[in-house]
C-alpha cells in the first residue's frame, strides 16, 4: 500500500483497507472504524491498559478519508487533546505553549508509565509534525528522543518493555521521489525493535529469528503477527538443532 493508512491498518488490524468493512466517507453503507479488529482490543482483553494518539488531526489517519471512531478505541485516547491544542493559534507551530509537540507526546507516555508501573501496557503513538512533507526538521527530534530513551532507561521501564521505533514509510515528496534512490527510500521505512534483556536471555531462539528477519524483506503484516505472537511465545519450547 501507499501512505500512512496503508501501513498502519495492517499493523493494527492485520488487514488491508479492502478487506475491512466499508468506512470511507461518501461511500454507501460506510460506518465508523470501531468495528475493525484492532490489535489493542486483544491486549485490552488480556489485561493491558491501552493508549493511542497521533498529532496533525486535520489529516488523521482514520479520520481524513475514513469516518473515524464513534467511541474512544483505547483507555487513553489522544485525539480530544490534540483537536483542542492544535486549534489554538500560535506563533510557534511546532509547540504547545512552552514545549514542543513531540515533547508533549513524550510527556504523555511518561505519565502513562508512571501511572501504571506494574500493569501491562500497550501504547502506539504516531508523530508526524517534524517529518511531514520535509526531511529538514527531522533532526529537531534528536535531543528529545535521546532524553526520552534515557528517562525510560533510568526508570527501569525498558527492563520489561518491548520498544519499537519506526516510520510508516520513507520520504515521498519533492524531486527525490522521482529518482531510483527515492523509490527505494519511499518503500524502505526505518524500524528498530529493542527487546528487554530478560527476554533476550530467556528466549534465544526467538531473538535469533528476530535478528534473521531484520535482514529480510518484511511488511506491516509481519509486525501485526509479532504483536499477536507475544500472547503465545511463552508456550514455545527451545529449539534443538
Amino acid at each position: 500500500g501507499d501512505g500512512t493508512r496503508a501501513a498502519l491498518l495492517p499493523i493494527l488490524t492485520g488487514h488491508n483497507e479492502r478487506e475491512l468493512p466499508e468506512a470511507r466517507r461518501g461511500h454507501a453503507f460506510a460506518d465508523t472504524v470501531d468495528r475493525f479488529p484492532w490489535i489493542w482490543n486483544q491486549y485490552k482483553d488480556n489485561g493491558y491498559v491501552t493508549q493511542w494518539a497521533e498529532d496533525m488531526q486535520y489529516v488523521g489517519t482514520f479520520q481524513y478519508r475514513l469516518k473515524g471512531f464513534r467511541d474512544p478505541p483505547v483507555d487513553y485516547y489522544g485525539r480530544p487533546f490534540y483537536l483542542f491544542a492544535e486549534s489554538r493559534k500560535s506563533s510557534k507551530p511546532l509547540c504547545f505553549g512552552s514545549i514542543t509537540r513531540l515533547q508533549a507526546m513524550f510527556n504523555w507516555i511518561r505519565d502513562f508509565f508512571d501511572m501504571y508501573p506494574h500493569q501491562p501496557k500497550f501504547s502506539y503513538l504516531f508523530h508526524s509534525d517534524y517529518s511531514h512533507n520535509s526531511n529538514n526538521r527531522i533532526p529537531y527530534a534528536d535531543n528529545e528522543l535521546l532524553a526520552f530513551l534515557q528517562m525510560m532507561q533510568t526508570h527501569n521501564y525498558l527492563d520489561r518493555t518491548i520498544l519499537i521505533i519506526m516510520t510508516d514509510h520513507g520520504a515521498r515528496y519533492a524531486s527525490l521521489r522521482n529518482t531510483y534512490q527515492g523509490r527505494l527510500e519511499e518503500r524502505l521505512p526505518f524500524m528498530s525493535i529493542r527487546m528487554p534483556p530478560e527476554f533476550q536471555a530467556q528466549y534465544p531462539t526467538i531473538m535469533r529469528n528476530l535478528r534473521l528477519n531484520s535482514r529480510r524483506l518484511t511488511t506491516p503484516f509481519d509486525l501485526h503477527e509479532t504483536f499477536e505472537h507475544l500472547f503465545m511465545f511463552h508456550s514455545l519450547v527451545p529449539y534443538q538443532s
